[in-house]
């Protein structure tokens, strides 16, 4: 629970962090966000720093400042720790095995997500692959592929979750009088296991525009108020929070967690968009799966693959829904060239993918069984 409680929130600040750079802003003129942000191809390292707890009596200027022409510091607080994550966008390849299924389905923009362990917190990286659908200035996450080693096993362990109704995110475009509210069950899918983790209910309101001030520098900023309410099913417990974020076109901006005082700024950079983001926050997570063979086959199958560094390995075999059939290694392999054969005599005639991932980072190839 803690897991999707913590990317969540990463992850609205991420979002409204890709908004900002489409702000546009004046010395005259209040902040507004298109819904051009999804920007195909563009690739951001996002940087978060948090304070320490209970320094509410700091913040009062900032939480009661609503309304056109504020001010806004967070340049005098402590800050203690920080997180940096990776963020890009692409449109959707259309052999992806998982738009077969039906929650992945209509899907049009791929957005990967990875947030690098936290010193003290989380102890492995999180990669998230979130498939979207971005349609008349509406942006939803309709599914996401997680990765990370729960019970730090050396193996990664992939999470299914999805939304029911798909939760509509943003709607644009965003001025100081938008507002926005929408219900989200979260389905999980995990080693086989499904079942409701969580209900949200989320309103968003944008409540002015002004001068926001981090340790980054001063900008241009519209802020807006996040109330979420989630709902644990068949249990008591219920758990309410308040965020406000200021966005900015510069790429720097800043959240208040109201319930304990905890407070952020950010800064964000577009990456070179021809640099692989697995060598960005994972340097020895690269490798090639070159073409099995027979293929079409009726017995056995040869899954060949090379690495430029050693990593750890995972094969699995997946029906054309995407759902996990078989997983065939997990395995720290050493650099240089690899070849698995796997019997194929116990599988149904039919069509399969063949899934290969290191570091988060993951290839499939078709399999024909005949």
């Amino acid at each position: 629970m803690y897991l999707f409680t913590h990317i969540k929130k990463y992850y609205f600040l991420s979002l409204v962090l890709c908004s900002a750079m489409l702000i546009t802003s004046s010395a005259l003129a209040q902040p507004i966000i298109s819904s051009d942000y999804i920007g195909i191809g563009q690739k951001f390292r996002i940087v978060l720093y948090e304070t320490n707890l209970n320094i509410d009596n700091q913040l009062v200027d900032i939480i009661n400042a609503q309304g056109p022409n504020q001010s806004w510091d967070f340049s005098n607080l402590n800050y203690i720790d920080s997180t940096v994550t990776f963020e890009e966008y692409r449109t959707i390849d259309p052999s992806d095995p998982l738009l077969n299924n039906p929650v992945f389905a209509g899907s049009n923009v791929l957005e990967i997500y990875t947030v690098l362990p936290v010193e003290g917190g989380s102890p492995d990286t999180t990669v998230q692959y979130r498939y979207g659908t971005l349609e008349n200035n509406n942006w939803s996450v309709n599914a996401t592929v997680s990765f990370i080693d729960i019970d730090q096993n050396q193996i990664e362990d992939t999470i299914i979750s999805w939304f029911s109704p798909p939760t509509l995110q943003i709607q644009f475009p965003v001025d100081q009088n938008t507002f926005w509210a929408d219900s989200t069950s979260i389905f999980q899918d995990f080693q086989g296991m499904q079942f409701v983790s969580s209900i949200m209910l989320d309103t968003t309101q944008a409540q002015g525009w002004g001068t926001l001030t981090t340790p980054a520098g001063t900008v241009s900023a519209l802020r807006l108020l996040e109330k979420t309410v989630t709902k644990v099913p068949n249990s008591p417990i219920v758990d309410i929070s308040n965020d406000l974020d200021f966005v900015s076109p510069e790429g720097i901006g800043a959240s208040i967690v109201l319930e304990d005082g905890r407070a952020f700024y950010s800064t964000r950079k577009n990456l070179n968009p021809m640099t692989p983001t697995r060598d960005l926050f994972r340097p020895n997570a690269t490798f090639t799966f070159h073409p099995m063979f027979p293929n079409p086959t009726h017995s056995e199958i040869q899954i060949p693959f090379s690495l430029e560094r050693a990593q750890q390995i995972s094969i699995r075999v997946l029906d054309v829904t995407g759902r996990e059939l078989e997983r065939i290694e997990s395995t720290h392999y050493s650099p240089g060239q690899h070849q698995i054969g796997w019997s194929t005599e116990h599988m149904v005639s039919g069509t399969y993918f063949v899934e290969v991932q290191g570091g988060g980072v993951r290839q499939h190839r078709k399999l024909v069984v005949q």
